[in-house]
C-alpha cells in the first residue's frame, strides 16, 4: 500500500509540476517530512540532486518514530526543481514557519519565509519542539537568497 501511495504521489507531483511550468503559476510546493531535524541552532540547506535528497533523508533516520523508516516522499526532477529545507532549532515559543513568497525567474531569486509566533496575550505550554520546513521550488537561475521575517499574532482572551 505504501509503495502504491508513493507512486501516485510521484506521478501527481510530476504531472502537476509539468503542467504548472507550462502555465507558469507554480511558485512552490510544501513537502511534509516524517521527522523534525532536532538540532539546537537554526539551519538551512538547498538540495539540488536526488543523491543530496536521499542523504538528507538518511541523516535524519534517528528522528523518525515510524518503524520501518519511510521511503523518500517522492522522486524529484532536480533538473527542474530544487528543495530548500530548514528549521529553527530547538524552540519553546511555538513558532510556525510559512512560505510568504518565492521568486525564481529573476537574476536574484529569493525565498521569503515568515516565522509566526504567539504574542503576549497567548497562553502556550513550555514544551520544546523543532519547527522545520521543506519547500520544492523551480530551479533558480542564480544563487538563492532566503529572507526571514518574524510576526507575532495575538490570541483572543
Amino acid at each position: 500500500m505504501l509503495k502504491v501511495r508513493h507512486f501516485f504521489l510521484s506521478l501527481f507531483l510530476g504531472l502537476a509540476a509539468t503542467q504548472a511550468l507550462a502555465d507558469n503559476p507554480f511558485t512552490h510546493a510544501i513537502i511534509k517530512l516524517p521527522f523534525s531535524v532536532q538540532v539546537e541552532t537554526p539551519w538551512s540547506r538547498v538540495i539540488t540532486s536526488q543523491e543530496q535528497w536521499q542523504q538528507f533523508y538518511d541523516e535524519n533516520k534517528t528522528y523518525v518514530s515510524a518503524v520501518p523508516f519511510p521511503h523518500l516522499p517522492a522522486q524529484i526532477d532536480f533538473e527542474l526543481f530544487s528543495i530548500v529545507v530548514g528549521g529553527l532549532g530547538s524552540n519553546y515559543s511555538h513558532t510556525d514557519i510559512v512560505v510568504q513568497n518565492v521568486s525564481t525567474g529573476s537574476n536574484s531569486p529569493y525565498l521569503s519565509i515568515g516565522l509566526l509566533s504567539p504574542g503576549s496575550s497567548c497562553m502556550v505550554t513550555a514544551n520544546i519542539h523543532y519547527p522545520n520546513i521543506a519547500v520544492m521550488i523551480p530551479k533558480p537561475a542564480g544563487e538563492l537568497t532566503i529572507y526571514t521575517r518574524e510576526y507575532l499574532y495575538e490570541c483572543k482572551k
